[in-house]
């Protein structure tokens, strides 16, 4: 007598499962972080942006303050 003999319903077991899961997850990781540095252009280019924008914001306030006139 054959228990079951539908090879979709098999799983494996516990751990063998949750060591793929955190090797997959480790993976994801390495990937996320290849990414951002495949962006990095990006990431300096916006944090420049930011600063110039802090810097004039500070040095001239009335360029900023005009445009929201009520």
């Amino acid at each position: 007598m054959i228990a079951n003999d539908d090879p979709s319903a098999y799983q494996l077991p516990f751990f063998n499962r949750l060591m793929i899961a955190l090797s997959n997850g480790w993976h994801l990781f390495v990937e996320l972080l290849l990414g951002l540095a495949n962006i990095w252009v990006f990431v300096v280019l916006s944090v420049v942006l930011w600063v110039l924008y802090r810097y004039y914001k500070r040095k001239h306030p009335t360029w900023f303050a005009s445009s929201i006139k009520s």
